[in-house]
């Protein structure tokens, strides 16, 4: 329990400006709003301005890294130069919690609280470092923490953690609901409620809860474990062994963590393999493409057989565009851990992209193999599928893994892809409207059903619902540029409008400069308005913007053409997109 152990999307309520704020905004992972926190003086160890600090304690650094040793030596340093300063002491505390010197990290701790005792940052931080060792000493703490104003979702979460570890079910429940009430699908709290009702006996509530934390996030290793417990005692041994396959590969993989800005202080003094991987997680989580790259190759220069470094890299390589790097990465870190699934996945969909998609669907398929129902190999067999025309396949794919995920918005969208290739435009409007109405919040999900409305030549019911969805999501691209599109290229008049499709169609290019699908778009704008020198010269932009041997570069020479012959594109009835 001393650890952030997953992530979790959490709201916001208000606080005092001295509190800690933990319900943050959603995914994707940690939050980046700061917390001002530290213990309320007293207690063993404390001292007072009067008083002669203590001497901060020390650890033997024999066979730390050399980057460790500079860290503590660096803290040791300050406290020396500052004795009396909260935040020197808490830094130490920090660098020392981040490298699991978790009982020199809480005596530093209350130092600092003694220092600054209406911060609750300093006994938050001790209650996480003693929750293993002394859970009851770490409520303490963390009830003095919440005494000066310490609040949110990860305190809620740690609370109910301790409570029940304990022997407090009914208090424990008490602080998973409070989370709860602020972020209904939080996964670790789901998953606390889950094992609250395995120890009360209670299997049908249990696996109702369990399901639920499953399907509010797929990586949450503990949900799974828990629901492979629930199904054995529910007498569902082929469902408990199913999970329990995939339990134990998603154990075997480093989670992110909780939406926690104060424990995200710590990672960020991590200088071990392990937070130097962690770290690169979180950076490539907020699109810091290279720090994420730095920080994993000095996880690997530092530990050459760590696999998750060579897989974090891979995603840095991939997102760069360097697929054949990413491809050695991943491989890498397949000789490092035959089955990490992680890097199955990854390496599947990197060799389908390569050309090789038959070698990337056999990795995926012992990727499946491994862990059943795993969510990013599932997606990316079935992307390949797809991509081969083999509808049927796809379709069994993502019906498999929806067994697991039920409301997993990517698998039902590969299902309603599914129905689109298999030429059943009822069926695949019905998946676009069932995806619409679990992801109210995805403009993707509107997106795809004005597009599955489109296929079936409902272009009326496709602009109602773009209209909707642009209410909505003000702000969404694929929203504006899907609308611009129909508004300029659908065969029934009455649903074109040229001017308002070029004003969509600016705004899209304005946030994707040098795109080519932009300026493809605001080509066909351009056209239904008679502008045809301002369509042709987007269409040669938008083919300039393309690598050699794109295979959409026909379609767009051919809407060029057309624009250069004075004349617009035009959706085939019963087609939505000739890109």
């Amino acid at each position: 329990m001393s650890r952030i152990k997953g992530r979790a999307p959490a709201a916001r309520r208000p606080a005092p400006e001295t509190a800690i704020t933990l319900r943050l905004s959603p995914r994707r992972l940690i939050g980046s709003a700061a917390l001002l926190v530290a213990l309320v003086g007293g207690g063993a160890g404390a001292w007072r301005w009067s008083q002669r600090p203590p001497e901060p304690p020390r650890v033997d650094l024999s066979g730390a890294q050399v980057a460790v040793r500079g860290k503590v030596d660096a803290a040791l340093a300050a406290i020396a130069r500052d004795p009396g300063a909260a935040s020197a002491w808490g830094e130490l505390g920090m660098v020392y919690q981040a490298h699991d010197f978790d009982a020199q990290a809480a005596d530093c701790y209350v130092q600092a609280a003694a220092l600054a005792p209406l911060a609750p940052r300093w006994p938050y931080l001790r209650a996480l470092t003693l929750a293993e060792a002394d859970p009851a000493a770490a409520l303490v703490a963390m009830e003095q923490a919440k005494a000066i104003g310490a609040e949110g979702l990860a305190v809620d979460w740690h609370e109910g953690n301790l409570l029940t570890e304990l022997g407090r079910p009914a208090d424990a429940a008490a602080a998973f609901n409070r989370g709860l009430a602020h972020q209904s699908n939080s996964a670790p709290l789901l998953a606390g409620k889950g094992r609250l009702a395995l120890q009360k006996g209670d299997v049908k509530q249990a696996i109702t809860t369990l399901e639920q934390a499953v399907r509010a996030d797929a990586n949450w290793a503990e949900s799974y474990a828990l629901l492979a417990q629930a199904y054995g005692r529910a007498g569902r041994d082929d469902d408990s062994a199913r999970i329990a396959e995939l339990a134990r590969a998603m154990q075997k993989q480093e989670q992110i963590g909780l939406a926690d800005p104060v424990f995200l202080a710590v990672v960020e003094r991590g200088v071990s393999v392990r937070w130097l991987v962690r770290r690169g997680q979180i950076a490539m989580q907020a699109n810091r493409v290279d720090e994420a790259d730095k920080l994993f190759r000095q996880a690997i220069a530092a530990d050459p057989a760590t696999a998750a470094g060579y897989v974090g890299l891979g995603v840095t390589m991939q997102n760069r565009g360097d697929l054949a790097g990413a491809i050695g990465q991943y491989r890498l870190a397949l000789e490092q851990e035959p089955e990490n699934v992680e890097a199955m996945a990854n390496l599947g969909l990197a060799l389908a992209r390569d050309q090789k998609a038959a070698d990337g669907a056999t990795i995926l398929e012992e990727a499946l193999r491994v862990a059943p129902g795993h969510l990013g190999a599932s997606i990316n067999l079935a992307l390949i599928r797809l991509d081969q025309g083999q509808g049927d396949a796809a379709l069994r794919i993502a019906d498999s893994a929806l067994s697991l995920q039920p409301t997993n918005t990517q698998l039902l969208e590969t299902r309603a892809k599914a129905f689109d290739l298999l030429g059943q435009p009822d069926a695949a409007q019905e998946a676009w409207k069932a995806l619409g109405s679990l992801a109210p919040s995805d403009p993707n999900a509107v997106a795809q059903q004005a597009a599955a409305a489109m296929a079936a030549g409902r272009h009326a019911d496709a602009v109602a619902l773009l209209r909707r969805g642009l209410a909505t999501f003000p702000e969404s691209a694929l929203i504006q540029g899907t609308l611009a599109w129909e508004l300029a290229t659908a065969p029934d008049a009455s649903q074109r409008s040229g001017t308002e499709a070029v004003a969509l169609a600016r705004a899209v290019a304005a946030g994707m400069p040098g795109s080519a699908q932009s300026q493809d778009l605001l080509a066909a704008a351009l056209a239904e308005t008679g502008d045809w020198p301002a369509a042709a010269a987007a269409a040669e932009a938008a083919l300039a913007a393309l690598p050699a041997g794109d295979p959409i570069a026909p379609q767009i020479q051919a809407r060029l053409d057309l624009y250069r012959q004075r004349r617009p594109f035009r959706q085939p009835d019963g087609v939505a997109d000739g890109r």
